[in-house]
């Protein structure tokens, strides 16, 4: 499943990501790499962006970059 599809207060895994190389060092420098757990803690729609919680730290990305994210429900 899309990270962007995910509710908010669930927990997910990520899986891996489906984009080229740039945005996976991104997201690796954030912590956000295969096997990191995160939260989505708010939904944010006017400027369509979500925010998730990873390693104690808030992030907020853009609905194009949470589409590029593949995750695995924890429950």
């Amino acid at each position: 499943m899309k990270l962007s599809f995910v509710k908010c207060g669930k927990q997910v895994t990520v899986t891996g990501s489906g984009s080229d190389g740039k945005f996976n060092r991104r997201l690796i420098s954030l912590g956000l790499c295969t096997g990191a757990r995160i939260r989505v803690v708010k939904l944010l729609p006017l400027s369509r962006s979500i925010v998730v919680e990873a390693n104690g730290f808030l992030y907020a990305l853009r609905e194009e970059a949470a589409e590029l994210i593949e995750v695995t429900d924890d429950e």
